[in-house]
């Protein structure tokens, strides 16, 4: 009877062991889904910004070598 005690103390230990290790386990699962969250928005905003400086920079791009017609406003006066 004894070791049927024993062996029983030595499972609940082992269970508590592992419930241990699997709070902590999703503890740093959470962690890093919050850091991936705040990794993607930070791209999300970065590929934006660029997107739109690629855009300004095709618009100059295209304009370039056209006159600007703000640029001879005093000269048709």
């Amino acid at each position: 009877m004894e070791s049927v005690t024993n062996a029983n103390a030595g499972l609940s230990q082992i269970a508590a062991e592992n419930s241990a290790a699997i709070t902590d386990v999703s503890r740093a699962m959470k962690r890093s889904q919050r850091v991936l969250r705040i990794k993607l928005n930070r791209w999300g905003t970065v590929r934006v910004r660029s997107r739109s400086l690629v855009e300004k920079s095709m618009g100059y791009q295209k304009n370039r070598g056209k006159p600007n017609p703000y640029w001879n406003l005093h000269l048709k006066r």
